[in-house]
């Protein structure tokens, strides 16, 4: 094995790589959704897939929070 390690058992890098540097800023299009109440179909909140989405949601935060409260 080609591997450099110390008496301590870490491996050694090198720290002479050169820095990538990018001649050319990236840029990103941010494309955002947008719509009125008013577009909206009918009943549109009392739907079984809204109504289910907002259940999921909530019970995706509850689980989370009980898990992060139970292990502190």
């Amino acid at each position: 094995m080609s591997d450099k390690a110390g008496s301590d058992g870490e491996a050694i890098a090198p720290t002479s790589l050169p820095e990538k540097v990018t001649p050319e800023p990236v840029v990103v299009d941010v494309v955002t959704f947008d719509i009125d109440s008013q577009d909206l179909p009918k009943g549109y909140y009392r739907s079984p897939l809204f109504i289910g989405t907002l259940i999921a949601q909530g019970l995706s935060v509850a689980a989370v929070r009980s898990i992060s409260t139970s292990t502190s």
